[in-house]
């Protein structure tokens, strides 16, 4: 079968590839390490635990208007870890940030603040719809509904 385009994910890099058959992409796909993916190759699940922990602090603090900087996230992250070491946070930090998930700007002088990309903001709430689906609950935007 030949398909129009595809997506290719690698290392966070989206490639297409247009007019190959499905054939000829899973044979790419097995034989670089590539998967295919059709949402521009990110997913939930490629995340460790505590990555997908540090996305949602970030969230949370972004949510508030808080600042969002290393030792900000390190204690929030302490509600749900029993210790949080800083190399631990600031090299899966560098990790998301290079990996695109998450964006790195100056501060001040000393420190750095963290973002989401709205990519990486889409995937945590296409997570949470998931997860709410499973429980049976809704997920409501309070900002749309002036009633919550």
């Amino acid at each position: 079968m030949i398909v129009s385009s595809a997506l290719v994910t690698l290392s966070g890099v989206v490639f297409i590839y247009e007019g190959v058959s499905t054939n000829s992409m899973l044979k790419m796909s097995t034989q670089s390490g590539v998967r295919l993916a059709t949402d521009g190759g990110r997913r939930w699940t490629d995340l460790t635990g505590f990555r997908r922990d540090v996305i949602a602090a970030i969230s949370r603090l972004e949510q508030a208007n808080k600042p969002c900087y290393g030792s900000a996230l390190q204690e929030l992250l302490t509600e749900n870890y029993e210790y949080v070491n800083e190399s631990h946070l600031y090299n899966n930090l560098r990790t998301l940030v290079e990996e695109g998930y998450i964006e790195k700007a100056s501060l001040d002088s000393r420190r750095n603040s963290y973002a989401l990309t709205p990519e990486t903001r889409a995937m945590l709430e296409a997570a949470a719809q998931q997860l709410a689906d499973s429980c049976g609950l809704s997920v409501v935007d309070p900002d749309a509904d002036p009633e919550i």
